[in-house]
C-alpha cells in the first residue's frame, strides 16, 4: 500500500512563474488496485506520477510505503532509483522501457537480476528457456527472435515487451503514463489486452494514466480525476462498474459549477 498525505508541487516559487501543480493531495493506494487516472493537460496527472515515483520531491507532505504486514515506511526521500526496486513504470513512448542495442534476452536479463540480490547470473540455457516461455505469452512470436536487438522491434512489441519486463520485476505499483498512445489501434488494444491479463494474473497494483475514455471505463475497479492539480474525483466499486460518461459529466459539473465544453476538459 503506498499513502500519499497533504502533497503539494510548486514550481518556481518566489517568482513570477510560480505554479502551483498539486495541491493538498491524499490518495491511498491500496493493493490490487487497478486506477485509471484522467484530466486534461495542465491537471497535474504526470507531475504526480512523478512524485509517487520519486522523479521530483513534493514541496510540502509525505509519502508512506507499507509491505508484507511492516509497519509504513516513510518513502519521501527516498530517490527514484531507491523506488525503482519495488515502482515500475512504463511511459508513453515505447523506445523508453528498453535498451534498443540489446538483445530481447538481455534487455530480459538486465530486469531479472532485481530480484537476485547482488547475485552475480549469466545468460544461460536455462533462463533462455524461461524467457521464451514468457515471451510465448504476448503471441508476438518474439521467442523466436530471442537473439536479435530491441531496435529491429516494432513500437507496439516493444511496449509489449517492456509492460512484459516491467511484471517480471515483480513491483508494489506499476506506474502507466498513457503507455499506449504512441501506437496503432491494433497494437494498442493488443497491449492493454496483455496489461489487463498481467493485472489480473499476477494481482498487480496499477494506476493507469490514459486518454482514451473507452480504457477509463472500461479498465480497472477505480477511477481518478485531477483538474487543476486536485483529485475532484475517486470512484471505484459498483459506482466504478456502473459508470458512463454521462454520469462523469455531471459530476464534474457538480464538483466544478461549469459546463463541459469539450471532451478535452476531462482527458485533454
Amino acid at each position: 500500500m503506498i499513502s500519499l498525505k497533504n502533497i503539494d508541487m510548486v514550481f518556481g516559487e518566489g517568482t513570477a512563474d510560480r505554479n502551483h501543480v498539486l495541491k493538498n493531495i491524499n490518495l491511498t493506494i491500496n493493493p490490487g488496485d487497478f486506477i485509471t487516472v484522467i484530466g486534461s493537460n495542465g491537471a497535474g496527472k504526470s507531475t504526480l506520477y512523478n512524485v509517487i515515483a520519486g522523479t521530483l520531491r513534493p514541496t510540502k507532505g509525505e509519502i508512506f510505503l507499507t509491505r508484507d504486514n511492516e509497519a509504513p515506511k516513510n518513502i519521501t526521500k527516498d530517490k527514484e532509483y531507491k523506488r525503482a526496486y519495488y515502482i515500475g513504470r512504463i511511459f508513453q513512448d515505447p523506445l523508453l522501457g528498453t535498451a534498443g542495442k540489446m538483445s530481447i534476452a538481455d534487455n530480459m536479463l538486465i530486469c531479472s537480476k532485481k530480484g537476485w540480490k547482488g547475485l552475480k547470473i549469466s545468460l544461460n540455457k536455462k533462463l533462455r528457456e524461461e524467457f521464451k516461455e514468457k515471451l510465448k505469452i504476448l503471441d508476438m512470436g518474439l521467442e523466436n527472435r530471442i537473439n536479435e536487438n530491441v531496435e529491429k522491434l516494432s513500437g507496439g512489441q516493444r511496449q509489449a515487451l517492456t509492460l512484459l519486463m516491467a511484471v517480471m520485476s515483480k513491483p508494489s505499483l506499476l506506474l502507466l503514463d498513457e503507455h499506449t498512445a504512441a501506437l496503432d489501434p491494433g497494437n494498442a488494444e493488443a497491449v492493454m489486452k496483455l496489461t489487463k491479463e498481467f493485472a489480473k494474473e499476477y494481482n498487480l497494483t496499477v494506476m493507469m494514466i490514459t486518454h482514451n475514455m473507452n480504457h477509463a471505463l472500461e479498465y480497472g475497479n477505480r477511477l481518478l480525476m485531477m483538474d487543476s492539480g486536485e483529485i475532484i474525483m475517486d470512484i471505484s466499486g459498483k459506482e466504478k462498474e456502473n459508470l458512463t460518461m454521462d454520469v462523469l459529466i455531471k459530476r464534474f459539473k457538480e464538483i466544478k459549477k461549469q459546463e463541459l465544453n469539450s471532451d478535452a476538459m476531462l482527458l485533454g
